[in-house]
């Protein structure tokens, strides 16, 4: 499955993401957020141009993040 690629962090992605959610849901699957302190429905890592994302330190966290909650899932 393509993933969905916009040019800004928060530019318009939110809406494709929910369309891939609510295919999801249909096939009884579990979604999992980031949780708090931003409660983002995935991780979104923003990219300058130059293939790294390691200047992204709001992306990595939300990404780590998202990872421990999946592992938390999947162990409850």
């Amino acid at each position: 499955m393509p993933l969905p690629i916009g040019q800004v962090r928060n530019g318009g992605q939110e809406l494709t993401i929910q369309s891939v959610q609510a295919a999801l849901l249909c096939q009884e699957m579990i979604i999992v957020g980031d949780g708090k302190p931003t409660s983002h429905t995935g991780a979104t890592l923003w990219n300058p141009g130059n293939d790294d994302i390691t200047g992204d330190k709001f992306g990595l966290d939300t990404a780590r993040n998202l990872g421990r909650r999946v592992a938390k899932v999947i162990l409850n």
